[in-house]
């Protein structure tokens, strides 16, 4: 019997060690993934979603059913707005989106929200509560993300009327002057070559 009680202990830590060792390899693995998905990727999203890079071509179909392309905004200075339906960030950006549309939208500025990381069913619900009055993507946004390298929502992009990329805010936007640069950027008019002339000295 004092043989059999003393072997019980051992053999319960045995089985202590053995769980805390399957409990460290697991915790590396999920370590490593996490330094994949955050330091590995945001390497690439650097090189990818930077100012003077052309933003990528896509192809998709709308909230509202019709067909979606970047030649609907070509030759115009874009707004792309990358969202998710859970995320309190793109709720309470949002409002400056509405806000810039509304004010510009007339004068030639295009814009695009682009649903990720969440359902179609989020996102329907998302532009529903906030009356989103520009075009949305709540389907298959996230290979768009991809090819441009956002990950993080919300992620707010200015494109320029030739197609590149010239500012990008990522995160919430807390007032409407964290965005006043990117949309200068985009919507100021290219100088004529009369007044390049002038600015050279050449008459």
């Amino acid at each position: 019997m004092t043989a059999l009680s003393e072997t019980a202990p051992l053999a319960s830590n045995a089985r202590k060690r053995v769980n805390q060792i399957i409990l460290l390899g697991a915790l590396a693995l999920i370590l490593n993934a996490l330094f994949n998905h955050f330091v590995v990727d945001s390497s690439r999203v650097n090189k990818t979603l930077k100012a003077g890079n052309p933003f990528p071509a896509f192809s998709f179909t709308a909230m509202s059913g019709s067909p979606i392309s970047d030649k609907n905004f070509a030759g115009k200075p874009t707004v792309y707005f990358f969202f998710a339906g859970w995320c309190p960030c793109s709720h309470e950006t949002i409002k400056w989106m509405k806000k810039m549309y509304a004010e510009n939208g007339k004068s030639g500025l295009s814009m695009l929200g682009v649903g990720i990381q969440d359902s179609s069913t989020g996102l329907a619900r998302f532009a529903k509560i906030h009356k989103v009055e520009f075009p949305l993507i709540i389907e298959n946004g996230q290979s768009l993300a991809k090819d441009a390298g956002v990950e993080i929502t919300p992620t707010t992009v200015f494109v320029d009327s030739g197609g590149i990329i010239r500012y990008v805010h990522v995160g919430k936007i807390e007032r409407y002057g964290q965005i006043s640069e990117g949309l200068d950027n985009i919507l100021k008019k290219p100088a004529s070559s009369a007044s390049l002339r002038i600015l050279a000295g050449v008459a």
